[in-house]
């Protein structure tokens, strides 16, 4: 996924420089699963080579500064199962 470079805050509007503006970064996603009436089984990668961005920034509420929420990489793997599904 490649996402361009993007105003993460209003105050982007005010001062064009980082945090408030968030250069372009290209992130990969890899997802792959298999499934049938019953059961499914889905493996997940976000974010799989680490790449370092971030998506906003923002002042919270009685805290002095600008905050941002840094990137992170996430490996999992979901399970379904259907009760009651036809045979």
């Amino acid at each position: 996924m490649h996402r361009g470079n993007q105003l993460s805050s209003t105050f982007a509007l005010r001062y064009e420089r980082f945090p408030f503006i968030s250069p372009s970064y290209d992130v990969v996603n890899l997802r792959v699963g298999f499934s049938n009436e019953r059961w499914g089984v889905n493996v997940y990668a976000e974010n799989l080579f680490d790449e370092n961005y971030y998506s906003g920034a923002y002042e919270k509420a009685f805290y002095s500064g600008v905050y941002v929420e840094p990137s992170v990489r996430s490996f999992g793997v979901n399970f379904s199962y259907r009760f009651g599904a036809d045979r």
